[in-house]
């Protein structure tokens, strides 16, 4: 109960819970969390009004290369910003907007030889960018070069060889 309240401290600061990426998939994560202990705690209008809200705040984020900034500073998409704010739009039960773009943005993040890069500046592929590649590359079913792990079996492919070459003596 406490938590809920903290939360719900949490949002009526200015540009606090749902003002990033971080922040509003942590803080719909967080609700999930309470209301699976609780039971339901918002109003279905206090619901309907917080996603408006963290769709606003995220929208301003969403970027011409199809991903999200970190910040709304920065004139180019982060891929793990693009992830979080993909799982935020999920934790709601919205749809992610501009899943063409995002695409897109997946594809020129991909990288030849493994890994994502995680902005178009990145000079190598990293750990978060990849693991929030891979994440949204099953998530939208991915196709081109984004999407060799589009599908579990297509993970399963290209990472049983690795394994195995790992355990061969």
């Amino acid at each position: 109960r406490r938590s809920f309240e903290f939360l719900q401290r949490l949002r009526q600061e200015r540009g606090g819970a749902l003002g990033d990426a971080v922040s509003a998939a942590s803080w719909w994560d967080a609700l999930a969390l309470c209301e699976e202990t609780l039971g339901p705690q918002l109003l279905q209008e206090q619901r309907i009004e917080l996603t408006r809200l963290t769709h606003a705040r995220l929208g301003c984020l969403l970027r011409d290369d199809g991903g999200w900034a970190k910040t709304a500073m920065e004139g180019n998409g982060s891929l793990y910003h693009t992830f979080l704010s993909a799982c935020t739009y999920f934790r709601m039960g919205s749809s992610v907007p501009e899943t063409e773009a995002l695409k897109g943005f997946l594809q020129g993040l991909a990288q030849p030889g493994g890994g994502f890069l995680e902005n178009r500046y990145s000079k190598r592929p990293g750990t978060n960018g990849t693991a929030a590649g891979v994440a949204l590359s099953l998530r939208l079913r991915a196709s081109g070069a984004a999407g060799r792990f589009a599908t579990w079996a297509g993970l399963a492919e290209h990472l049983l060889p690795l394994a195995v070459q790992e355990l061969a003596p």
